[in-house]
């Protein structure tokens, strides 16, 4: 439930530009999604949200967002301060992250699977 509550709340934040990532589970699952749909790898033996984070930021600015939202969720990324903290549930929303449909942003509903 907790992990639902956090993938709907990354990606309907992106459908406004004022919003901000709340969390490491919301963090590891934007990352996970970024590099699915970007194509960027990330080391996953970090497990580490702090180093993570860094090793996307540090590539994407070669990627070129599709769309607004993409945007949105890159700079909600970029602005987010993560803790330490990496447990099962944020191992668990980055690999839901990575998982998730590529083009979610490019539809109106994401409840769909």
């Amino acid at each position: 439930m907790v992990q639902d509550i956090a993938r709907g709340a990354v990606i309907r934040k992106t459908q406004k530009d004022v919003n901000i990532i709340t969390g490491n589970y919301e963090a590891a699952f934007a990352i996970g999604l970024l590099s699915r749909i970007t194509g960027i790898a990330v080391n996953t033996e970090e497990k580490d949200v702090v180093i993570m984070k860094a090793q996307l930021m540090e590539q994407i600015p070669s990627y070129e967002p599709r769309n607004d939202r993409e945007q949105v969720l890159i700079r909600m990324l970029k602005d987010y301060k993560p803790s330490a903290v990496w447990d099962e549930d944020v191992e668990a929303m980055f690999q839901r992250g990575l998982l998730e449909d590529a083009d979610i942003l490019t539809k109106e509903s994401f409840f769909h699977r």
